[in-house]
């Protein structure tokens, strides 16, 4: 019984401290600054991403392990949304024997990372998370994710590059990875593509 009502007594400790700690922090709330709650400067670096805004055609290849090789076509428009500090991408690609697939992509930035985050969905079921940044000596963009497949059920990992040799084309890179033990990779496949602004 006394063990009972130590515990007891803990647990009630406890949650005073949380009740207590929440009505501090709703006071200081309650004190704030109308100002102090407006929205950050927007981070310079987006600007980086206005040369994706707007409609692109996509032709791309797909290599498997086996060596068998896939093509597709593609449309894609990048537009600004959220005061212009997130780039929303909606695509449609028709991949042969697999099909057409719809995707959305988010990007932004975070000043704290100095990187910018990236989001993919698809309708094949992907939502992966990532980070991308600009490689100056290599001057592409480089892109990293990693997701569980639904397809596979496995951790796996994309990783691709986009050049932009002008303001109307773009080439990119694809690899994706299934991550096992010790985090050892497995090539699913890689692709290659060249997408054109539309006019």
């Amino acid at each position: 019984m006394t063990r009972r009502l130590s515990a007891f007594a803990l647990s009630c400790a406890c949650s005073f401290a949380v009740l207590a700690g929440c009505s501090q922090q709703q006071q200081g709330m309650n004190n704030m600054d109308p100002s102090a709650m407006q929205p950050p400067p927007r981070p310079a670096e987006l600007d980086q991403l206005n040369p994706w805004v707007g409609k692109w055609e996509t032709t791309a290849e797909m290599t498997m392990p086996d060596g068998k090789k896939m093509t597709g076509t593609g449309s894609s428009e990048s537009s600004w949304d959220l005061d212009k500090r997130v780039v929303i991408e909606r695509s449609t690609f028709s991949m042969g024997e697999m099909g057409t697939m719809q995707g959305m992509g988010i990007f932004t930035y975070c000043p704290v990372t100095k990187k910018f985050k990236t989001a993919w969905f698809s309708s094949m079921g992907e939502a992966s998370m990532g980070t991308m940044w600009w490689d100056e000596a290599k001057k592409c963009w480089c892109m990293k994710a990693n997701y569980i497949s639904p397809m596979t059920g496995e951790p796996t990992e994309f990783c691709g590059t986009i050049t932009m040799p002008d303001n109307n084309t773009m080439n990119w890179e694809m690899t994706e990875s299934t991550v096992g033990f010790l985090g050892m990779k497995t090539k699913c496949w890689e692709g290659k593509g060249v997408s054109k602004r539309k006019a």
